[in-house]
């Protein structure tokens, strides 16, 4: 964590002594356990572990609000729940497993909390990147969707698109994991499109491929 920050100290420095733009992709772990979708008077969590992941975050988003103080142009974009290829193929999040289960026409057992997240992949990401430069955004944005998905949603999804076949482990739990963010408008050409739309879309690349 000391040599990220101090590598971005690094990167804070030039770009003020040059004038230009620094985009600092964050994340939604900044607020730790969410009882509603993020906004931008949302506080940061109080509760992190030391030397977390959100921890970091949290301090790297605080050292770029000070040299935006200076005149600093740093734009803080808030990440909650990436899905592209490689997280697809390469992780054991839910949405892995579920495009394992397709591909091998396997039953997928579902346990655990539910939750309720914000999915962007690749293409929201660069909209999100092109909408900060060409609006010369300094600040911090939450990177949402139309509107986010719940695990019940996607399941119903992946098994009327795909096949999926899945049981359940326990009985279902109404307590859910909230991993999303408001619709704001911040960035003024941003526009994604719903978390379910995006997840089907980088399913079908996927298994394309």
């Amino acid at each position: 964590a000391r040599q990220v920050l101090m590598l971005d100290q690094r990167l804070t420095k030039s770009t003020m002594q040059a004038g230009s733009h620094y985009v600092h992709l964050s994340s939604g772990a900044v607020f730790g356990k969410l009882s509603s979708p993020a906004s931008s008077e949302s506080p940061y969590s109080k509760s992190l572990l030391k030397n977390t992941y959100g921890e970091l975050k949290i301090n790297l988003e605080q050292d770029h609000a000070l040299s935006r103080s200076l005149g600093g142009r740093i734009a803080d974009l808030r990440i909650f729940s990436f899905v592209g290829d490689a997280s697809l193929r390469k992780t054991d999040y839910f949405l892995s497993l579920a495009l394992q289960s397709i591909r091998a026409s396997n039953t997928l057992t579902i346990s655990g909390k539910s939750f309720l997240r914000d999915y962007i992949s690749g293409l929201e990401l660069a909209s999100a990147i092109d909408s900060t430069l060409s609006s010369r955004f300094s600040g911090v944005a939450n990177l949402h969707t139309l509107a986010p998905a719940s695990r019940e949603d996607l399941v119903r999804r992946l098994v009327a698109e795909f096949e999926l076949k899945v049981t359940y482990s326990t009985e279902d739990n109404l307590d859910s994991v909230i991993y999303c963010a408001s619709p704001e408008g911040i960035l003024p050409n941003y526009r994604p499109s719903s978390s379910m739309n995006i997840v089907a879309r980088e399913f079908r690349k996927t298994l394309a491929a």
